[in-house]
């Protein structure tokens, strides 16, 4: 049996392309599937993320504004790397030859990998036909530059037969990774980053999983059949003039709600198989002592990084991963030396035990992105600071943005926000207020945003450095500006230190109302109680038992926590719950409390917006570099 000539074989005998030939794709299903490729964050569905930030699944419905914010996070991290995704008529106007060949490489690819089996349409059940998801191919460019197409299932339809805790799979921590950074620098460490090819489609369906059923159609199934029409044409059930494969996926294909979590189980066997063991407080770091000294793995799907301070040790793991997930049809790309972009982000390793993280090339996207959506110009004279001291004020009868204006407003929050919560924590207290303002911007909203972006215009260049000293101290530094918010409630800054930059910041409003800025305070040091518990378990999983010192500006906060039940007073009992878990942590030895001033209290930037000497001095502590919004003043 013969299928008619595929629009890829054209292109590729004749170097042409036929747009007649050539099947127009959903792009509202295909950008919502897979690998979390996300280019339009306007789309109503989206990926949502499950439970912590370290656990990520795909659900098919209309989400509320209240999860777009942290939803768009999940997706952010892929739309850096891939850059643009489009269907396959698009795909092949745009990038021609180059689209062609990625797709017959990854059909190709495909088929070796025996991801699945034709199965005669006359021989499965009245269930199996109801269940059977649809198959998609779309191109993507990436960062790079590289064309690449993803074949993928639309596994949307398996959510009204499979749970969120059955589905969700563990994904790197931001923190996790930036802790490492500093840890890795202050070793000296040999670093290595790794992209394991096809990760997915190397890992079997399980047996006792029930069996996945998939319909490829159009011109998916005429190129597929055309290429291998020895294993396929008998199979393909024709209906006038449509033609349909179904097959049973005998690997984890993506798109399919498990497949990430099929792959993470395979992955954590195969290390453990050799001695790695998994970090308890973050499920995707992984570490061996191998002659004397740690090695540590961490990941994020398919993309690894490990350090070792011997490069050897780097070397002889590569090696088995190789003999593991390599093959002629993918092989392992691997990266040494000092610098490393991995997850967004470029890690600049320096020989004096810090390391550099800067996002340049995502904030000059930013940038550009908001001046071709918007047709704004930006100032001439770029703003110094990312928010005046109007920040936090909102009018009872603002003018209203319209739809698109919301629009973008949204995306180019949710791109600020990717941004400052790794390379650029000085925007944190600007983006997060702007955060509690996309369901219904105004004027004043869209003003603070132009700020935001003006001041990072000005800022492009600037960088995060962090350094682990020899003190084996983990310091907090938690702040509260009092009833600042519209409803009265108050905002929090936290900030971690190991030596030298913020390695973990934050900057949220907080949740609850407060009588006083004591209490607001005291809020302020629950709120990063848990990130406190957390860094100080994780680093002496990796081999560092450390002191935590939490400091505060204010001094009967620090009474309070110090003195005990005498200090307490009448206070409501949302107040009592947080107080005794805090002081019972001091009272344990699993924290300290020290007074500083606020001239020291770094936490103070991300709590309320800073002007003058104090706006420069802080964020250079944070950063830990040369404020360039202050070289642009001068």
């Amino acid at each position: 049996m013969q299928i008619e000539e595929t629009p890829t074989e054209i292109a590729v005998e004749q170097n042409i392309i036929k747009e007649d030939d050539i099947e127009e794709t959903n792009d509202d299903v295909e950008e919502t599937i897979a690998d979390r490729i996300k280019t339009n964050p306007r789309m109503r569905t989206k990926p949502i993320i499950y439970g912590t930030s370290n656990y990520i699944g795909i659900e098919d419905k209309k989400i509320t504004y209240d999860e777009k914010m942290s939803n768009i996070i999940a997706t952010t991290i892929t739309r850096h790397i891939f850059t643009q995704t489009y269907g396959i008529k698009t795909g092949i106007k745009k990038f021609g030859e180059q689209a062609v060949e990625s797709l017959r490489k990854e059909i190709g690819q495909i088929h070796m990998r025996e991801a699945f089996k034709p199965i005669r349409y006359e021989e499965m059940t009245s269930e199996q036909k109801k269940k059977a998801i649809e198959s998609l191919i779309f191109i993507v460019e990436k960062r790079d530059g590289t064309i690449k197409s993803r074949f993928c299932a639309d596994g949307r339809k398996q959510r009204e037969w499979m749970s969120r805790e059955d589905t969700s799979s563990p994904t790197a921590s931001t923190d996790g990774i930036m802790v490492l950074a500093a840890i890795d620098a202050k070793e000296r460490r040999d670093i290595c980053t790794i992209d394991i090819p096809n990760a997915f489609i190397q890992t079997d369906q399980p047996i006792e999983d029930e069996k996945v059923y998939m319909k490829i159609g159009g011109k998916l199934c005429k190129i597929l059949v055309n290429m291998y029409p020895e294993i396929y044409a008998n199979y393909v059930k024709r209906n006038k003039n449509e033609i349909t494969l179904y097959v049973e996926l005998q690997k984890a294909l993506y798109g399919t709600l498990t497949a990430s979590l099929h792959y993470y189980n395979k992955w954590v066997r195969d290390i453990m198989s050799i001695g790695y063991e998994l970090n308890c407080y973050d499920p995707c770091v992984a570490n061996k002592i191998i002659r004397g000294k740690q090695h540590t793995l961490r990941w994020h799907v398919d993309d690894v990084m490990m350090s070792h301070e011997d490069p050897e040790v780097n070397k002889e793991f590569i090696e088995w991963i190789k003999s593991k997930y390599e093959s002629n049809i993918g092989l392992i790309k691997e990266k040494t030396g000092k610098e490393h972009d991995y997850l967004g982000m470029k890690f600049i390793y320096e020989e004096n035990g810090s390391v550099k993280i800067t996002m340049r090339d995502y904030v000059n996207k930013i940038i550009e992105e908001y001046i071709e959506d918007t047709g704004e110009t930006l100032p001439k004279k770029n703003m110094t600071t990312p928010a005046n001291q109007h920040l936090f004020k909102i009018r009872d009868k603002g003018e209203q943005l319209t739809r698109e204006q919301k629009d973008i407003f949204h995306t180019t929050v949710a791109k600020c926000l990717f941004l400052c919560l790794r390379a650029r924590p000085d925007i944190q207290l600007a983006v997060n207020f702007l955060t509690t303002r996309v369901k219904n911007p105004d004027e004043d909203d869209w003003k603070k945003l132009k700020r935001v972006i003006s001041y990072l215009s000005g800022t492009r260049d600037l960088y995060l450095t962090i350094r682990m000293d020899d003190s084996k101290t983990i310091k907090w530094y938690a702040d509260a500006s009092y009833a600042v918010h519209k409803d009265y409630r108050s905002h929090t800054g936290g900030i971690m230190t190991l030596g030298e930059g913020a390695v973990i910041s934050r900057s949220n409003k907080q949740k609850l109302n407060t009588k006083s800025s004591t209490e607001a305070e005291l809020v302020a040091a629950d709120d990063i109680s848990n990130l406190l518990m957390w860094t100080k378990l994780f680093m002496k999983e990796q081999g560092y038992d450390m002191k935590v010192i939490l400091n505060q500006d204010n001094r009967s906060t620090k009474l309070l926590l110090n003195k005990g039940r005498t200090s307490l007073g009448k206070r409501t009992r949302h107040i009592n719950i947080r107080y005794f878990y805090l002081h019972d942590l001091i009272k344990k030895g699993v924290m300290s409390v020290e007074y500083l001033t606020t001239k020291e209290m770094i936490a103070d930037y991300l709590s309320k917006p800073l002007s003058g000497k104090l706006f420069y001095h802080l964020p250079d502590l944070m950063m830990n570099c040369e404020s360039e919004a202050k070289a642009n003043k001068e």
